[in-house]
């Protein structure tokens, strides 16, 4: 296990005995768990240890991992790949992201499609399912992510504040990934060619 996934355990169950425990002795012990757990963010994030407390006290209820969505949108011939270089990291991605309370999955990679791209989309087959767990220099949270095979129905590519540069791309041509999105596009071109 390693520090982020760690962490991730320890807040998971601080904002759990915070959400149920109603013994004050618990709840004190639950607060010093949460303050052990802001304190080793604090270096991996570089946020202020108030921010990150105020950010995980304002996640109530029972504390899952978080859904993220990406949308695979294939040219013409198939054999490209709509990507994104991201405007935080200067990397190649999928468009995608998290889904939103009171959204489904399929709602989520629609509306964050046309987010960084201007695109309308149809969401289409789920080519993919994975979990991520916490890691240095990723997500500090355990996650699960839903690639879907997504159409276009209107609009034509723009970059956005999100997206400072977008096209379809041969996947096997980007080197600079975003995270694990060369994966996720091997994923989709391997989805592609066997149908």
């Amino acid at each position: 296990m390693n520090e982020v996934e760690f962490l991730d355990r320890i807040r998971g169950i601080a904002q759990l005995g915070l959400t149920y425990a109603r013994d004050p002795y618990d709840q004190q012990r639950y607060t010093e768990l949460l303050k052990l757990a802001t304190d080793g963010y604090e270096p991996l994030t570089g946020l202020p240890a108030a921010e990150i407390t105020d950010r995980l006290r304002a996640e109530t209820g029972y504390i899952t991992a978080k859904a993220g969505v990406d949308g695979a949108v294939f040219d013409d011939t198939g054999e490209r790949l709509l990507l994104i270089r991201r405007a935080d990291t200067g990397t190649w991605a999928l468009p995608g992201g998290w889904v939103d309370p009171g959204q489904t999955p399929e709602d989520a990679v629609v509306r964050e499609l046309f987010e960084e791209t201007r695109l309308s989309v149809n969401a289409g087959s789920v080519i993919a399912v994975s979990s991520q767990l916490p890691r240095p220099g990723g997500s500090p949270h355990t996650s699960v992510h839903v690639l879907y095979a997504c159409t276009i129905t209107a609009g034509t590519p723009q970059t956005t504040g999100e997206a400072a540069e977008l096209g379809f791309h041969r996947p096997a041509d980007i080197t600079d990934w975003h995270e694990d999105h060369g994966q996720w596009a091997a994923k989709a071109m391997r989805w592609r060619t066997s149908r």
